[in-house]
């Protein structure tokens, strides 16, 4: 797999906005609060979550297969921590 350190660098910046046909993304917020928006693009099920890296517990978010997901920064800046089970380019 891969990792990542996807950086939010200004309020209201959205970062991925996609979904994957293979594998899975575990996601982590290290810095900074997150306005996530999942769907499953099969069945159109909506979730909203908010993630805050100052949350008590660390909070992992683990998506797999035909879900669709936006992260949107609504702090000043943001660190998010993506892995992914496959290599993209």
């Amino acid at each position: 797999g891969q990792i990542y350190f996807v950086t939010f660098e200004a309020p209201r910046q959205i970062r991925g906005n996609h979904y994957h046909t293979h594998g899975f993304e575990v996601f982590g917020v290290l810095h900074g609060v997150l306005e996530v928006a999942l769907e499953d693009v099969n069945t159109k099920e909506r979730v909203d979550m908010i993630l805050d890296a100052d949350d008590q517990l660390f909070t992992r978010l683990t998506l797999g297969t035909y879900v669709a997901h936006a992260f949107r920064n609504i702090s000043p800046t943001a660190i998010l921590l993506d892995y992914c089970s496959h290599q993209y380019n």
